[in-house]
């Protein structure tokens, strides 16, 4: 069974775990990749950049109350800038 792997890996082009894992699997079709729930409500951080567009990073983690990190990464996912006016 190994020799058959491994020959499957070499064909395909990938590593003999990889063939392990598929041979594991019930079926071979694609997996649809969804985003988890997670603690911040997207929407909800969308209009707080559209009623605060100055605050700060860790003022709507406050007001979210989670990482300064978390709202920085859904931000970037969203591709909203968080440039600052200054005056």
């Amino acid at each position: 069974m190994e020799a058959k792997q491994a020959e499957a890996a070499r064909r395909y082009q990938v590593s003999r775990w990889c063939v392990q894992d598929w041979c594991k699997r019930e079926n071979l079709n694609p997996v649809k990749v969804t985003r988890r729930s997670r603690k911040l409500d997207w929407n909800a951080l969308k209009r707080d950049v559209q009623e605060h567009p100055d605050a700060l990073l860790r003022e709507r983690a406050e007001r979210f109350g989670v990482n300064i990190k978390a709202i920085w990464y859904a931000l970037k996912q969203m591709k909203q800038s968080r440039k600052k006016n200054t005056t």
